[in-house]
């Protein structure tokens, strides 16, 4: 969570639009440098337990016999968890392969499609612009929030649509538990 607003392509980019790329550069050194140390901290400093794996099969279940199948130890009444248990405790081991796969790939392909969208409109909205426009702007300062506003307000109102459409599909999908026989 503290990483997310400092190291987002967007506000990186924010930033070499505003201050140009040396200060860009530091900014995202610096941010990987406090992203980094708070993950440390965390991990040394969290000791909430880890969220316990429910069983696979339910303690009152009645026992499937097929006269056919070979007799085994297996009962699904007395079916110990412990197992599971000892694996949810264990926290997974930290692999720079995984890291940088999930930087580089996972995550480049997930922000490719939004990015080349957003330069294509950004391209377009130059091309668009007149070049006289800050000087319009300066002379009616009152435009200028009218023209934030109407490019915001949509923006933030999408933005608040997909966070709401994800938060009730994963309530949705938490809330279905899945029958097993």
């Amino acid at each position: 969570m503290i990483s997310t607003p400092i190291t987002g392509v967007d506000s990186i980019l924010a930033t070499y639009g505003m201050f140009g790329w040396v200060f860009t550069l530091y900014r995202v050194f610096t941010s990987m440098i406090i992203a980094t140390t708070a993950g440390i901290l965390t991990n040394i400093f969290n000791k909430e337990e880890s969220p316990q794996i429910k069983p696979a099969v339910s303690a009152f279940a009645k026992p499937v016999t097929n006269s056919f199948a070979p007799k085994s130890s297996f009962n699904a009444t007395s079916f110990s968890t412990k197992q599971n248990e000892t694996k949810a405790d264990v926290k997974a081991k930290f692999s720079l392969l995984k890291g940088l796969r999930y930087a580089f790939i996972t995550l480049l392909g997930d922000i490719a499609k939004p990015l080349f969208w957003g330069l294509l409109l950004g391209a377009l909205i130059t091309v668009a612009i007149p070049q006289n426009l800050s000087n319009i702007l300066v002379e009616y300062s009152w435009l200028s929030y009218l023209i934030v506003i109407a490019i915001a307000i949509p923006m933030i109102l999408r933005i608040v649509a997909i966070v709401c459409e994800e938060y009730v599909r994963r309530k949705l999908i938490s809330s279905q538990t899945p029958h097993k026989l």
